[in-house]
């Protein structure tokens, strides 16, 4: 037997015995060996996606892993599809190629980024598609020039989450946010001059358009002040999660924060912050929603999964929309009465009936990109004859 085969078999040997069992592999707990897994007992129906993925988390996992720590951009070719909708708090794509041309940029300026799984969140079936939210963290170092500027020698650790529609092996739609304004904070850099270069970049592209519509409508034509809802009879984790973010996030009572979180619970995202306890959470939502004027919140999408942990315990995951005029704030700066969008991502686990734990990611440095956009197509304006 030759060195190659018999490595081989040893390295065959350890991943059967580090593999995950059919069914374990939630994206919360995974081993080294489930990710270089050759192949998996497939435990949920996958019409159209290659062999060796056992379930959807295994797929998810796989292939990020493969993208962003081997290096393989390729694989980006052959899951997703060629005209996939991509849509981020900075701008909007169309294309396959615009997901290649932004990881070879992200890696360029991070070449040693390390992904670590969170959690992920799934629902769907294979007819239909299934919608994967996955939470991960990066831990890189910037060596590189980035899409933030130099390099800055300087490491980070940051959040993104990413919602992907999947279908026949492919990612044919994904929300994605990230958590830039930690990473840019992390980098040493000043966030309202990266933002301002990013609109100067793109104040002529349509990049925003998807959402631009949208956000002056609801701020121009604001619903009635909405009022506090009581959670409905034999109220499920969805129940909690909707009933939480209306009387929250939209009503603005945070002392109702205390109806549906546990005391110590621990929160994580919302631009850098990693936070215990509900004094805590109460004080940064004020501090947020204080940034927006005549808000208008909306849930866009919500799933709940089980854990495997048991009954007592549920995954829930939202992506929402918030929007309002930009008012004074110590978050954002002066007010200037423009109107925001602010597209976030969250995933809750639910314990016992209470949000034990809180994972919230919105892009801090699309917001200063928005009020920067703003001023800039001022100043044209002004300069052609103040029309």
């Amino acid at each position: 037997m030759s060195t190659v085969n018999l490595l081989d078999n040893v390295y065959k040997a350890i991943d059967e015995k580090n593999i995950s069992k059919a069914g374990c592999l939630t994206g919360r707990t995974y081993t080294k060996a489930d990710i270089f897994a050759r192949s998996r007992e497939r435990d949920i129906p996958l019409k159209g996606f290659e062999s060796h993925y056992g379930n959807l988390v295994d797929y998810i996992l796989r292939c990020t892993y493969d993208i962003w720590e081997e290096k393989n951009v390729g694989v980006i070719y052959t899951h997703y599809s060629e005209a996939n909708e991509i849509y981020t708090p900075l701008g909007y794509a169309d294309n396959v190629q615009s997901v290649v041309d932004a990881t070879n940029g992200m890696l360029s300026g991070f070449p040693d980024r390390q992904m670590y799984s969170v959690n992920i969140v799934w629902d769907g079936n294979e007819e239909d598609g299934y919608l994967s939210s996955h939470i991960n963290r990066s831990i890189m170092t910037n060596t590189g020039d980035s899409p933030f500027g130099k390099a800055t020698g300087k490491s980070v650790d940051v959040l993104c989450i990413a919602d992907c529609l999947c279908k026949d092996n492919l990612i044919i739609r994904e929300w994605l946010v990230r958590d830039s304004g930690a990473m840019v904070k992390q980098l040493g850099l000043n966030i309202e001059d990266v933002a301002l270069k990013m609109a100067t970049a793109d104040v002529n592209a349509d990049l925003t358009h998807w959402y631009e519509a949208d956000t002056l409508r609801r701020t121009k034509n604001r619903k009635k002040r909405p009022v506090v809802k009581a959670l409905p009879d034999n109220a499920g984790p969805m129940d909690i999660v909707a009933t939480m973010l209306h009387n929250v996030w939209s009503v603005h009572n945070f002392a109702m924060i205390d109806d549906y979180y546990s005391f110590n619970v621990s929160v994580e995202g919302l631009s850098g912050n990693r936070l215990c306890g509900t004094p805590n959470l109460k004080r940064l939502l004020t501090e947020l929603h204080s940034t927006l004027s005549d808000s208008d919140f909306e849930i866009d999408h919500i799933q709940m999964m089980d854990s495997d942990a048991g009954e007592n315990e549920k995954f829930v995951h939202c992506r929402w929309t918030l929007c309002g005029k930009h008012a004074t704030s110590k978050m954002f700066g002066q007010g200037t009465g423009v109107p925001l969008h602010i597209m976030g991502i969250s995933q809750y686990r639910i314990v016992n009936g209470r949000i034990a734990e809180e994972w919230t990611v919105f892009d801090e440095v699309a917001i200063w990109k928005q009020i920067k956009m703003a001023q800039l197509r001022t100043i044209a304006v002004d300069s052609q004859g103040n029309v």
